[in-house]
């Protein structure tokens, strides 16, 4: 099961979303939200600038005023464009509200089909071969890879996208820095061998979709 989107918004977020949803009900739907059903990726077209803050509501009604059982998903971010949809969101017809912090409201109809349940896995940061320890035949991996001696590289350089914010992380980049290069090296050799003074981010748990 796929980890939940950010359903935690600010008290002052949720009284802006309130208005807009109030005011969006009479506006014309401007936005259009395609599924991609194998993702579970949200992706909107037709989205304008609205200020340095957005907030999306994912309803489950035409609601012009919005209570909390019309809320299937809440999402804030600076800008939105695209956004990883709630496991627990099922197939049918959804509408969209974005309000930012210019006062410019937004909507549309989202249609799901095949529903919002998207398979995850948990990786773990500085393991090159995905078996589920970063051990001292990951040091080879990275190392080999980071050379491009690409022979033997385990799942080094594979990009997995991440289940709570629909951003990549790659295999075998132990610092998470977007790439898989020297430095990677010396993070996973030594937290391989438990000297973990310096490990950038080996051994961190990320979920992934499958």
């Amino acid at each position: 099961m796929k980890k939940l989107s950010k359903l935690i918004i600010s008290v002052g977020a949720i009284a802006v979303a309130s208005v807009s949803m109030a005011l969006s009900a009479m506006a014309a739907d401007t936005l259009t939200g395609t599924y991609d059903v194998e993702s579970g990726v949200v992706t909107l077209t037709g989205v304008v600038s609205s200020g340095d803050q957005q907030t999306l509501l994912v309803l489950t009604e035409d609601a012009s005023i919005v209570t909390a059982d019309v809320i299937a998903q809440v999402d804030q971010a600076a800008s939105i464009t695209t956004f990883v949809l709630d496991s627990g969101i099922t197939s049918g017809t959804y509408y969209i509200r974005m309000g930012g912090t210019d006062g410019t409201i937004q909507t549309g109809i989202l249609t799901i089909s095949g529903g919002g349940d998207v398979e995850t896995v948990t990786i773990i940061v500085g393991d090159a071969n995905l078996d589920g320890e970063v051990a001292a035949n990951d040091v080879g991996y990275v190392l080999r890879y980071a050379n491009a001696e690409t022979t033997r590289i385990g799942n080094c350089g594979v990009e997995k996208t991440k289940a709570d914010d629909n951003e990549t992380v790659i295999v075998g980049d132990a610092n998470l820095d977007g790439e898989v290069a020297a430095n990677d090296v010396g993070y996973v050799l030594r937290y391989a061998n438990a000297e973990t003074t310096r490990i950038g981010n080996c051994g961190t748990q990320i979920e992934v979709l499958e």
